[in-house]
């Protein structure tokens, strides 16, 4: 389940933010601790772990108990995949950044 906007441009409303937070605090307290995430999801790029880092606003010992699993690789202008050192580490970085943690349990390329 996607949390607000889309693949590429479609910008994350307000709607979106709100649903976020629901859909986020259901999820925990029916005992899911496994969210995938990907760089290109959202608007602008890293925009749904954004907003997936605004629900969720997590302690320390929080994130411990959780499972973040995040993409990179794929770009949204041709030729729409760039597995490059540079692209790849700038992409954790942003994922990183956005999803307000020190670290990804998973990541796919």
């Amino acid at each position: 389940m996607r949390l607000g906007g889309s693949w590429g441009d479609v910008p994350v409303t307000a709607d979106d933010r709100k649903r976020a937070v629901a859909a986020v605090a259901a999820a925990l307290e029916n005992g899911i601790n496994f969210f995938d995430h990907a760089d290109i999801y959202g608007s602008p790029v890293h925009g749904c772990e954004a907003r997936f880092a605004e629900a969720l606003q997590l302690t320390p010992s929080q994130r411990a108990e959780i499972t973040l699993q995040s993409k990179a690789g794929i770009v949204t202008e041709g030729p729409y995949f760039d597995f490059s050192y540079d692209h790849i580490i700038e992409a954790v970085h942003g994922s990183l950044a956005a999803l307000r943690t020190d670290y990804l349990d998973i990541l796919l390329l």
